[in-house]
């Protein structure tokens, strides 16, 4: 679940709590997700948006295939005085133009991309929800995780 997960953005960590506590009670799936869009989408909840993750290596390791967070490190200012040695935990949100590092909580969050985090932090578990619960409905069979 995505609620212990350290990589994933605190917005999708509530909405998948709320998501739970819903299908407990026998709530309306659909309208818990719509609420979470419209917090992304108005653009007030920004602070729930930030991804953390570590870097596995030092930042000038990584030459090939470099991750997001890796790109957001790569752009920080030099007087940002944040370390981006391994190990680091660099936060970062994504913007239309990319990764953008986060390393003061008073930093200004512009050009967010709301639709990247509907798409890849709200839809895949609410698809995951409603896909998994109306399908154990229909049948009896178990389902494999992959």
């Amino acid at each position: 679940m995505e609620t212990v997960r350290s990589d994933w953005t605190d917005i999708a960590k509530l909405f998948q709590k709320e998501l739970v506590e819903t299908l407990f009670s026998e709530g309306d799936l659909e309208s818990v997700a719509q609420k979470y869009i419209d917090l992304i989408l108005s653009g007030e909840n920004d602070h729930l948006l930030i991804y953390k993750k570590r870097l596995g290596k030092p930042l000038e390791q990584y030459v090939k295939n470099i991750p997001p967070h890796v790109r957001a490190a790569k752009n920080l200012p030099s007087n940002a005085g944040f370390s981006t040695s391994k190990g680091s935990i660099i936060s970062y949100y994504i913007s239309k133009s990319g990764p953008i590092a986060v390393f003061s909580p008073q930093q200004d969050v512009q050009q967010v991309d709301y639709e990247h985090y509907i798409q890849k932090q709200i839809m895949p578990i609410l698809k995951m929800f409603l896909i998994n619960f109306n399908e154990s409905m229909l049948t009896n069979k178990q389902h494999k995780l992959f």
